[in-house]
C-alpha cells in the first residue's frame, strides 16, 4: 500500500530468538490452519472486511519518504558474539534510527539508561545524525510491561497530571543532554490488564502525548507505537491520538513464534512471525479508525527467529547456535 512507508524493527541487528517446537504434527505450510477462512484469511476478534475502504496502490505519498529502523543498545552489554556499536550500522537506504530503550523509573518517573555503561553508547548514537540521518529515543518497549517492578509504570505515570509532567520534564532534560531529535513512545500496551493496564489508560494515554506535543513543539518529533493485534488496539484511541503524534510505528512483526504451542487456534505450528497477508488483514482495524494512512508507518523485522531442532547432547550446529545469530541457507 503506497500510503505506507517501512519502519524496521532491530534494522541494525541480525537478532534471531530460539524457538523451539515440541510434538508437532505433520503438516503442510499449504493447510488451512483453524484461524482462518477457507480463502487462508486470519479471522480476528472483530472483522473488518469490506467494512472499509482500503488505501490504492501508487507513488506520490510524501510517508513513502520514511525508512526508519531500531538499534537494540543492549546487545554491547548481553551479546557473547556479534556486536554491532553504533559507528557500524549500515545507514544507507534510512531517514531514522530510534535507540530502544531508555528506562522509566516506577517509583520517580524519571527517564534514565539502563545501564550506567549505556551512556558511552547512547552518545556514540547520536554521531550517526552528523551522517544525514534522524537520530530519536525510544522509551518502554515490550519486557518493560512484563511481570516486574515497572509493569505498572506507564499506567501510573499517565495516571495524574503531577506525574506526567514529572515525567516529561525529566524526558525534555534527557533528550537535550544527549542530542536526540524525536522521541517514540512504547507502551505495551494501555488498557490490557494482560499487560499492567487499566481500562483508564485509554483517555490517560491521550492526555500523556498531548502534555508531550505540547512540550516538545516544534523541536523535536514524537511517534508511538501500535500493535497489530486488535485485541490490544481496542484500548488504544487511535483517532485520539493521532492529533498529537507525528505517525504511528505498527508493530507488525512477532505474529507467531514459540508462544503458540499452547493456542488451540493455532497449535504448536511454525508459522512466520512477519506474514503480509495477516498483517493486511489485521491493518483493516486501522483503516477504520478513520485516520489517514501517511500516520501509519509499516514495521517489518530485518531479523529471523530460529528453531532447535537437535538433541541438548548433539553437536549439530551447535556451533552456529552459540551466539543465538541468524542461520541462512
Amino acid at each position: 500500500m503506497h500510503l505506507l512507508c517501512l519502519s524496521a524493527f532491530a534494522g541494525a541487528l541480525a537478532i534471531a530468538s530460539n524457538v523451539t517446537f515440541f510434538g508437532a504434527p505433520r503438516f503442510s505450510l499449504h493447510d488451512t490452519l483453524p484461524n482462518r477462512d477457507s480463502h487462508g484469511n486470519v479471522l480476528i476478534a472483530q472483522d473488518f472486511r469490506n467494512t472499509v475502504d482500503k488505501p490504492s496502490c501508487g507513488g506520490g505519498s510524501s510517508a513513502n519518504a520514511r525508512s526508519i529502523a531500531y538499534y537494540q543498545e543492549w546487545n554491547i552489554r548481553t551479546r557473547p558474539c556479534d556486536k554491532v556499536r553504533p559507528s557500524q550500522i549500515k545507514i544507507d537506504g534510512l531517514t531514522q534510527l530510534n535507540l530502544a530503550f531508555a528506562y522509566i523509573d516506577p517509583k520517580s518517573f524519571q527517564i534514565r539508561l539502563q545501564n550506567p555503561q549505556d551512556d558511552i553508547v547512547y552518545r556514540e548514537f547520536v554521531e550517526l545524525k552528523n551522517r544525514g540521518i534522524q537520530v530519536w529515543l525510544g522509551v518502554g518497549g515490550w519486557e518493560f510491561s512484563d511481570e516486574g517492578p515497572t509493569r505498572t509504570t506507564w499506567s501510573d505515570l499517565a495516571s495524574s497530571p503531577a506525574n506526567r509532567k514529572t515525567f516529561i520534564t525529566s524526558t525534555l532534560r534527557f533528550l537535550k543532554e544527549y542530542g536526540f531529535q524525536g522521541l517514540d513512545v512504547d507502551w505495551e500496551w494501555p488498557a490490557s490488564s494482560s499487560r499492567g493496564g487499566y481500562p483508564e489508560d485509554t483517555q490517560n494515554q491521550v492526555n500523556l502525548m498531548k502534555e508531550l506535543r505540547d512540550a516538545l513543539g516544534k523541536d523535536y518529533g514524537l511517534t508511538c507505537v501500535l500493535p497489530h493485534d486488535n485485541t490490544f488496539l481496542q484500548g488504544i484511541d487511535v483517532k485520539g491520538l493521532s492529533q498529537h503524534v507525528d505517525w504511528f510505528n505498527i508493530l507488525t512483526y512477532d505474529l507467531h513464534g514459540s508462544w503458540d504451542e499452547n493456542n488451540p487456534a493455532i497449535g504448536a505450528r511454525i508459522r512466520p512471525h512477519t506474514d503480509l497477508k495477516e498483517i493486511d488483514t489485521h491493518l483493516e482495524a486501522m483503516w477504520a479508525t478513520g485516520v489517514h494512512p501517511s500516520k501509519f508507518t509499516l514495521g517489518l523485522a530485518y531479523y529471523g527467529p530460529y528453531y532447535q531442532g537437535s538433541e541438548p547432547d548433539s553437536e549439530l550446529y551447535r556451533r552456529r547456535y552459540q551466539c543465538n545469530a541468524i542461520v541462512l541457507g
